[in-house]
């Protein structure tokens, strides 16, 4: 099964997913913040962190069904769940298939609802195996994690170096064939069909997602108009002093939303 962190209380269960290439220690911050009120589980996902030994090919089903088990192994109920990124991609599919598990659903700087045409997906996943092909220099680590705190932005840049070198290979592979898994299994057109009352954050200053090559022109403001008018249950915020990773420039505010939301 795969590795998590529990404070293992008997108040309501946040499930926290993070990102590609982070693992759980990612929510530590925020979890500070709200672990008095809630019961809070983060996992590290299939080829992350010390769950790096679990094979996954990368499709985001596999992803959802390795945290399915744990769901159901833990005989976790009434979940809150909250997903970064990749994380919220693999959320929303969890939400779709487990509706009397999870009761509410948190997206955090989410990938799946910013959508892409067969020409643009194909143009992202060669751009992703030729950037990947070689360890990425600090220039381009500097560039992925714009807008973070200075002393996180130095953590995670410190943390993906040491991935790179213990095992590069296995590292390129995740994150090729998981950048592939999200674009091979969009979930845009099922959010529609989300029941559970959702809360959708983004960071205004946030260069992922939207894809800044693909989508020069789009802006997080947009992403969230999108969400809210296809998810019927969906509350919306901006945190505009955040990038992509919220959960660890803002842990504080982000705590707070979700703990208003969860009420």
């Amino acid at each position: 099964m795969l590795s998590y962190s529990d404070t293992n209380s008997n108040k309501p269960t946040l499930l926290f997913l993070h990102g590609l290439s982070l693992n759980k220690k990612f929510w530590e911050s925020t979890i500070e913040h709200l672990s008095n009120d809630y019961r809070c589980i983060a996992l590290d996902l299939p080829g992350h962190g010390e769950s790096r030994s679990s094979v996954t090919n990368g499709s985001m089903s596999a992803y959802a069904a390795a945290v399915r088990e744990v769901i159901e192994k833990l005989n976790l109920q009434n979940v809150t769940m909250v997903g970064h990124s990749m994380g919220g991609q693999i959320s929303i599919i969890l939400a779709l298939q487990m509706p009397s598990v999870i009761s509410k659903l948190v997206l955090v700087c989410a990938a799946g609802i910013e959508t892409f045409t067969p020409d643009e997906a194909t143009k992202l996943k060669t751009a992703t195996r030729a950037i990947y092909s070689n360890p990425l220099s600090e220039d381009v680590l500097h560039r992925t994690f714009a807008h973070t705190r200075e002393e996180i932005k130095h953590l995670l840049m410190h943390e993906h170096v040491v991935q790179q070198k213990e095992n590069f290979q296995q590292l390129s592979s995740l994150i090729i064939s998981s950048v592939e898994g999200m674009l091979n299994e969009p979930v845009f057109h099922f959010l529609n069909t989300i029941t559970q009352p959702t809360l959708c954050l983004y960071g205004v200053l946030d260069t992922a997602i939207p894809n800044r090559w693909l989508h020069p022109h789009s802006n997080v403001g947009q992403l969230l108009q999108n969400a809210k008018q296809v998810i019927p249950t969906c509350t919306t915020s901006l945190f505009p002093l955040s990038g992509h990773y919220l959960p660890v420039d803002q842990p504080a505010e982000l705590g707070k939303a979700i703990g208003s939301f969860d009420k």
